[in-house]
């Protein structure tokens, strides 16, 4: 007849065994996880650099489509018979400068 304590033993050390199971699963999926927080935090990297690219060549484009449009205005006001005016300088061009507007003034 087994003691007191070997049963003890045993029921406690089963007990643990079952119990490292769902611990085992737990930290392995959590690495499964893991990967594929990195694949995704990789691919949104990526498609942030495009956005920055994008919006480069949008920039790009507005200063150039803004340069076009004052030279236009320019050449009209040049060929208009009897105006003495002369085409307005480039940096007097009566368009104002960007502001950039924060969350409060938004809203």
């Amino acid at each position: 007849m087994p003691s007191g304590i070997d049963v003890f033993v045993l029921i406690s050390g089963s007990f643990s065994i079952v119990a490292t199971v769902p611990l085992i699963y737990l930290a392995t999926r959590s690495v499964w996880d893991a990967r594929e927080l990195k694949r995704v935090q990789l691919e949104v990297a990526g498609l942030v650099e495009e956005v920055h690219e994008i919006q480069r060549e949008i920039h790009h484009d507005q200063r150039t489509a803004k340069t076009e449009i004052l030279e236009t205005k320019g050449e009209r006001r040049a060929r208009r018979p009897g105006d003495a005016a002369s085409p307005p300088a480039a940096g007097s061009s009566g368009v104002q400068p960007h502001r950039r507007r924060t969350l409060s003034s938004a809203l």
